[in-house]
């Protein structure tokens, strides 16, 4: 395993929330040559009723261009910062076109912000980083929206429960330990 992540998915959807991951990962003290491929899925069959204003294919082009011009502004300012920046849009189901572009671009980390739901509210909206978590064969980093940088990393809890998948995780572990001070915390529990 390499020390650093070279390659970094990072999925952006216009939305504040989406973008609380970037301070996280600047945390990371990533080298500036680090590559950071920022994903937009524009989800247009959520829109298929268009709007009292605008049909459906207006309100799609108009969504579609806003969203590759974001993509565009956040391409820009993080490589200004020093990263190698890759944009890439797509219409789709954003969980599987995030997991097709890892796999196509041989990523080493997805790093994605999530709303934090549980229970119903989960099952009835939906939740591409669930999707994503169960599904993507990369290492995935999730973190709880509205956590503060400062705070995101004090404390990393592995679970172990013996196979070589979950040990696999201490070495991602160690990566963010030693960027950003935190403890780690081994976790086995055994029933």
């Amino acid at each position: 395993m390499k020390a650093i992540y070279e390659t970094i998915l990072i999925p952006l959807d216009g939305s504040p929330l989406a973008e609380e991951i970037l301070p996280h990962l600047r945390r990371l003290a990533l080298p500036a040559n680090t590559v950071l491929h920022l994903v937009g899925v524009l989800e247009a069959w959520r829109y298929a009723m268009g709007t009292p204003d605008l049909p459906m294919h207006e309100l799609v082009g108009q969504m579609r261009t806003d969203l590759q011009n974001y993509l565009a502004a956040q391409k820009a300012a993080l490589a200004k910062l020093g990263y190698c920046v890759e944009t890439h849009y797509h219409e789709g189901d954003a969980a599987l076109t995030i997991i097709d572009v890892a796999n196509r671009f041989n990523v080493d980390l997805i790093a994605m912000t999530t709303h934090g739901r549980s229970g119903v509210r989960r099952w009835a909206l939906g939740s591409v980083a669930e999707r994503v978590l169960h599904e993507a064969q990369q290492p995935l980093l999730l973190v709880r929206h509205e956590t503060l940088s400062r705070d995101a990393f004090k404390h990393l809890l592995v679970p172990l429960d013996g196979s070589i998948l979950s040990e696999a995780a201490l070495a991602h572990a160690s990566i963010i330990a030693q960027a950003t001070g935190a403890t780690i915390l081994l976790l086995h529990v055994v029933q």
